[in-house]
């Protein structure tokens, strides 16, 4: 069977939290630039629009989205300490700006590279041409590695 995405997922190398509808708390599982896949207690009602939230670094990312599909997958505890019902939930960007999937892509790129030990320096990523070095070395340059999702990818 073909792929049917338009666009690779990146998985958050750290926890990463959104709201969904500014009051439903989420964690990211992998975002795309065409949507995101949600973990949270509460059910999203298939075909219903809403508007995603993202924190990074200070500034609030908003996009508006419409679910595609949710399902329950586990039971957790919630940040209260219940027992709840969990839900995965993917759901598809009405619009994004190259401006917003750049400071996002640059985002999880910087927390793929801090969780693999190496520091970022803000410079390559602002000229777009990432470099990695590890702490308290000679810098030495090549690309970032991004974790991408392709497990559930269908070939």
């Amino acid at each position: 069977m073909a792929e049917r995405r338009s666009a690779p997922r990146l998985t958050p190398a750290t926890e990463l939290s959104a709201r969904v509808r500014a009051f439903l708390p989420a964690r990211v599982v992998d975002v795309s630039r065409t949507g995101i896949q949600l973990e949270l207690s509460s059910l999203l009602r298939i075909g219903v629009a809403c508007d995603v939230k993202l924190s990074l670094e200070g500034a609030e990312l908003r996009w508006p989205a419409t679910v595609r599909r949710c399902r329950a997958t586990h039971f957790g505890l919630d940040e209260n300490g219940q027992k709840v019902l969990f839900y995965r939930a993917g759901l598809e960007f009405a619009s994004m700006s190259d401006e917003e999937w750049a400071h996002l892509e640059r985002f999880l790129i910087k927390a793929q590279a801090e969780g693999a030990g190496l520091e970022l320096d803000h410079r390559d990523v602002l000229e777009g041409q990432p470099q990695t070095r590890e702490p308290d070395s000679p810098q030495r340059t090549g690309p970032i590695k991004v974790k991408v999702d392709t497990s559930r990818f269908r070939t």
